[in-house]
């Protein structure tokens, strides 16, 4: 990352090295990325693109391409998966071969599933993992003062989906969420973490996601007051999986669509797939059980970034499906 100039979330890709999709351009593919890329700029060696800036929105998201910016209504899963189909569809050069990155933002905190979803696994119980009272007495430093706890730091707004207005009613909840920022001063979340990105929602929308919203908040202010923090804990822990895993059925259902796409057409005899994930925290912990570890919503990453790591080695999913004979 120093050498390529991608130390962060926020520092811009060096784009005067040389990208693997300009080697696939330059070899006579036809290339296309839709999606997150998260560079700070945009990809080279792309004939055509749509990106989100930054970690993009779930709902309505906005879009950067080669020569305008757009924002499609829409859950931000089934969109990237839209345009990479109508690509498919109306744009392809045929006497070409082609190289696709699809680029999913899911599973992102804050965890917005579509409101089908939303609604689907709220209803649903997970598994509790052995760990999720884990005292962490024989962790070291980092891991014990990590603002990733399910109770001390996980957002009643922004992450549980608890209304603003329920939180302003019930006044003073505990426990209170508080972080350190890197001066030492305090930062208390407030109701933008829920607001910004609801508010994108249209009225239409807004109804759908009313549903599941008010089940959640109705069950906050009528039992949270009676929860010791053992129940808190278990409540936030049911929150973190519902939503999370949401958002992963969302992609399942969508790399889907373009799965069959390439087998319906005949594409899957002469298409090489590769599924690449972001984070280990997915590929190594996949079941309820494991996904919440350690009492911690990121058991590899802290809060914001995917920088902060645990393990002395660290497994990234790689898939690689092809129908013919690899040499």
């Amino acid at each position: 990352s120093h050498i390529n100039g991608k130390i962060d979330n926020h520092a811009k890709f060096d784009t005067t090295q040389v990208t693997f999709p300009q080697l696939f351009q330059k070899a006579g593919y036809q290339t296309a990325m839709y999606g997150k890329l998260h560079f700070g700029n945009n990809p080279k060696g792309v004939d055509d693109f749509w990106i989100l800036p930054g970690q993009g929105d779930y709902i309505n998201p906005k879009f950067l391409g080669q020569k305008k910016d757009t924002t499609i209504t829409g859950y931000v899963t089934d969109v990237i998966t839209d345009l990479t189909l109508n690509w498919f569809k109306t744009k392809r050069d045929k006497n070409k071969p082609f190289m696709m990155m699809y680029l999913h933002k899911a599973p992102h905190r804050a965890w917005w599933p579509s409101p089908e979803k939303f609604a689907e696994f709220y209803e649903k119980k997970f598994p509790e993992p052995e760990t999720l009272f884990d005292d962490y007495s024989n962790r070291g430093t980092a891991a014990k003062t990590a603002e990733m706890n399910l109770l001390t730091h996980m957002q009643y707004m922004h992450d549980s989906k608890v209304r603003p207005s329920v939180m302003e009613e019930m006044g003073k909840v505990e426990p209170e969420i508080v972080y350190v920022r890197g001066d030492g001063t305090l930062m208390r979340p407030n109701a933008s973490g829920f607001n910004r990105p609801f508010g994108r929602a249209n009225e239409e929308q807004k109804k759908k996601y009313d549903v599941t919203l008010d089940k959640i908040s109705a069950d906050f202010k009528e039992n949270w007051p009676k929860m010791n923090d053992e129940q808190k804990m278990k409540w936030k822990f049911q929150r973190y999986m519902q939503d999370y895993l949401a958002t992963i059925s969302s992609v399942d259902d969508n790399v889907g669509r373009v799965l069959d796409y390439l087998e319906e057409t005949g594409h899957d005899e002469n298409t090489i797939v590769i599924v690449r994930w972001l984070c280990s925290i997915t590929e190594e912990i996949m079941s309820s059980e494991q996904l919440d570890k350690r009492n911690s919503f990121k058991s590899l990453s802290d809060s914001s970034n995917a920088n902060t790591f645990y393990l002395a080695k660290v497994p990234v999913l790689l898939i690689l499906r092809w129908s013919c004979n690899i040499p």
